[in-house]
């Protein structure tokens, strides 16, 4: 998302080596892209905690479904939650 919507293909190749530059983040970690991690991997979480268990019958049927997906479901809840959040700091 980063690369190919926010950036559009165009990196600072400078700044990637640079103190200061548009690729440093509060203490080195992108804290847009670590909510993001999470709350991709949210979504599949109750289905993976039923699968290990071998109980998909505690969770709702929905979760086994998101589980199942869980790749494409995290991707894409990963990367809109990334856009929105960094939308205003790329430009």
């Amino acid at each position: 998302v980063d690369y190919f919507v926010l950036r559009r293909r165009e990196l600072v190749v400078d700044d990637l080596y640079r103190r200061g530059g548009a690729y440093e983040y509060r203490g080195g970690v992108n804290p847009v892209a670590m909510l993001a991690f999470v709350v991709g991997i949210a979504p599949g979480l109750p289905g993976f905690v039923a699968a290990v268990a071998q109980h998909p019958e505690w969770v709702p049927s929905v979760f086994n479904h998101l589980y199942t997906w869980a790749w494409f479901v995290s991707s894409a809840v990963a990367g809109a939650v990334y856009y929105l959040g960094m939308r205003r700091r790329v430009g």
